[in-house]
């Protein structure tokens, strides 16, 4: 709503060559169509889908698809750079901010970042300019929550308008949300969250910003906080807690702001945005939030690479014998250091598990820095090591540490049992010299409920990450490949389905006693704090909530080049 991508896409289009990185497949996609239409000559780089046009002179990608060879550009554009700080996906960021090649870096984001972004300019010996945006339009906080006083009863959203947008974080929340609106007023509702195939939340973006569509509110999670243009004129926090997988947290500023900012659009109905509450309860903090400024970022991501690892481990070959938290350099026959770590060589027996728990007890980041990630890929390591590898008949070579780390970095739900499973029998294929197939399992069925919808979602995330794995190890033949995108477009044909026909769907969930009991656990546990520790929670609730409510959003556009 400022103008500051669009200006730095026009410079794009007038170098000779040029690179765009942004945090979402839908967002490198619509730059790749617009270059295209410029008469730019433009390739389209993601994790599942690779264009390579003849004669091109631009690309359009993902961040964590950046290149990392020496290849040099005139100028490049990293969006939504604020990023850097993401936990799971910072790492990205930081690596083509410091890593890219070229004449002038366009970076763009909010200004919590620009503290951090003129420190590693200065790091890297780079010039640093800044510009400054100001909103098209206005932002204001309604005075009045929308529920008038009553916290905790249903009817509030039968005072929704056209034009809202109602933010709430879990999948199921969403859902009854949309059909109190439908069930309460005229009103139609889109439907945008996380774990929704980027084409259909394009769909619901459509259907939402066309004035006769029929459709005239959107009910979404924070995904509708980056990249997609909304023609919102009203956004409705549901609630200002939410959990992210973790622990429960309040929203924090940044979240606060970014969200809102979607309120008011420039060249639409609503130029100027406004933001309120269901609860009474949260609008203290929504003001709190609106009025001071955002906190700067203090730290950006950092990841170690394939090349790493392996360097790593042959350190660890050497010198290293882990005996609990104790390092021990080890003597062999010939007089040189060796290690009890593995068997050596790379091989199957290493287990990574264990040399991610080394790496990241070893690492040392200093200042500005941090590491991504750590426990979601030591989760996925300590299942990798359950795979009954040494088992199988082999005609490949096992894997090696580059392997097991690349399936590491996979954009695997480790809490998705059909994600494991696909990812089990294509690791298994692959040692075997065979060519990986989708599993039986793996066929979409019309939804009749909004578990069957979830688990509609759970489906086109296996096939993605059957593509995904099949583009890194290139053992699936062509054939598999193509079968994999037929069920894909199917899968999401049937979503779009469900979402059209959602009021036939089966749905029993109350939002009001969720949003209740994540309140009540919050303040009680930790009323001076900002989270809960899930690991400490004895009643059961919060580690039933976090660890298998399939509500929780996971990150959609993990990739690793």
């Amino acid at each position: 709503n400022s103008g500051k991508t669009y200006s730095a896409i026009q410079r794009l289009k007038r170098v000779e060559k040029g690179l765009y990185l942004g945090p979402l497949r839908l967002l490198a996609a619509e730059v790749y169509d617009n270059l295209t239409s410029q008469g730019v000559y433009t390739n389209l780089l993601t994790g599942q889908d690779k264009r390579n046009v003849p004669f091109a002179t631009h690309t359009a990608a993902t961040v964590e698809m950046a290149p990392t060879t020496n290849e040099e550009f005139d100028a490049v554009v990293i969006d939504e750079i604020q990023m850097i700080a993401d936990p799971f996906r910072g790492f990205a960021w930081t690596r083509a901010l410091m890593g890219i090649r070229c004449k002038e870096i366009h970076v763009c984001g909010g200004m919590e970042a620009r503290q951090l972004v003129e420190q590693i300019a200065k790091t890297c010996g780079d010039d640093f300019e800044l510009r400054s945006y100001e909103r098209f339009g206005a932002l204001a906080v309604e005075r009045r929550s929308l529920s008038s006083g009553k916290n905790h009863v249903k009817g509030a959203y039968r005072n929704v308008e056209a034009g809202d947008c109602i933010v709430a974080f879990s999948r199921n929340d969403i859902f009854a949300i949309q059909r109190e609106v439908e069930q309460s007023t005229k009103l139609k509702c889109c439907v945008i969250y996380g774990s929704l195939p980027p084409a259909t939340r394009n769909r619901q973006a459509r259907l939402f910003n066309d004035p006769d569509s029929g459709y005239d509110v959107m009910v979404a999670s924070d995904a509708i906080g980056m990249g997609l243009n909304l023609n919102i004129r009203r956004v409705i926090f549901n609630s200002l807690f939410k959990s992210n997988g973790e622990s429960i947290v309040q929203l924090d500023h940044s979240s606060v702001k970014q969200i809102a900012g979607r309120a008011g659009r420039r060249n639409s109905q609503y130029p100027d945005g406004i933001v309120t509450c269901r609860s009474m309860e949260d609008m203290k903090h929504l003001r709190k939030c609106m009025q001071n400024d955002i906190v700067p970022i203090q730290q950006a991501g950092l990841m170690p690479t394939v090349s790493h690892m392996e360097v790593f481990h042959e350190a660890l070959q050497d010198f290293e014998e882990i005996d609990g938290n104790k390092i021990h350099p080890t003597l062999n026959k010939n007089g040189k250091f060796s290690s009890h770590f593995s068997d050596g060589g790379g091989s199957s027996n290493q287990n990574v598990h264990e040399l991610l728990k080394q790496f990241h007890s070893m690492s040392s980041t200093h200042g500005n820095y941090f590491l991504c990630r750590k426990a979601s890929s030591e989760s996925v390591a300590k299942w990798l090591e359950k795979i009954p590898i040494a088992d199988q008949e082999t005609s490949n070579p096992p894997l090696t540490v580059g392997d097991k780390f690349t399936i590491c970095m996979s954009p695997v739900n480790h809490r998705d049992a059909g994600c494991l499973e696909t990812l089990k029998k294509f690791v298994l294929k692959y040692i075997a010299g065979e060519a990986a197939g989708l599993s039986r399992s793996v066929f979409p069925q019309p939804a009749k409920s909004f578990d069957d919808l979830s688990e509609l979602c759970s489906i086109h995330a296996q096939l993605e990450l059957f593509l995904w794995l099949s583009v890194r190890f290139q053992n699936s033949n062509l054939v598999e490949q193509q079968a994999a995108n037929t069920l894909r477009e199917k899968t999401i044909d049937l979503i779009n389905d469900g979402l059209a026909n959602s009021d036939r769907l089966k749905l029993n969930h109350d939002y009001i006693k969720r949003d209740v009991r994540l309140r009540k656990k919050y303040h009680e546990e930790f009323s001076s704090d900002d989270k809960i520790n899930v690991e400490e929670e004895e009643d059961g609730f919060i580690q039933e909530l976090l660890m298998n409510d399939k509500d929780y959003e996971w990150p959609e556009e993990t990739e690793v080049a």
